[in-house]
């Protein structure tokens, strides 16, 4: 059964979500226990939302990749294979220099998010897990 997560993304990344040119979502974390280390799988749909505002599209997993042990020279590494494909400015990749655990999620084409789906508040946190096979829908 697949799970359902939000990924929280400002708006320079909506637009390549949007346009397509974004391929893969990173996230990468100094300590391993942060959502969604180990919380993705292949399969599983992830609803992207804009920061501050409304769902921007949804998207099913096709691929996961989970680091341990990164280098900046191996994070390096991953920015020139998958820049193209993550659309997030060098400075980006610069913040993240410190990070020692990551995750790569690859997704196949986007489409409109599934209507009624309510997102709890997220305190900051850039990552929601809602649920297994499950949407939540708002009630009236």
């Amino acid at each position: 059964i697949a799970t359902d997560t939000v990924a929280i993304v400002d708006r320079h990344l909506a637009q390549a979500l949007l346009n397509g040119t974004k391929r893969v979502e990173t996230r990468f974390y100094r300590r391993r226990r942060r959502v969604p280390m180990g919380e993705v799988s292949v399969g599983d749909v992830v609803h992207f939302k804009l920061s501050g505002g409304g769902l921007l599209c949804s998207t099913q997993v096709s691929n996961v990749q989970y680091l341990n042990d990164l280098t900046p020279a191996r994070l390096w590494r991953l920015w020139r294979r998958l820049r193209r494909w993550v659309a997030a400015p060098e400075s980006y990749w610069w913040r993240c220099r410190a990070a020692r655990y990551g995750v790569l999620i690859w997704f196949g084409r986007v489409t409109a998010p599934p209507a009624g789906l309510r997102v709890p508040r997220q305190y900051g946190n850039g990552w929601v897990v809602l649920g297994r096979g499950e949407h939540r829908r708002a009630t009236n």
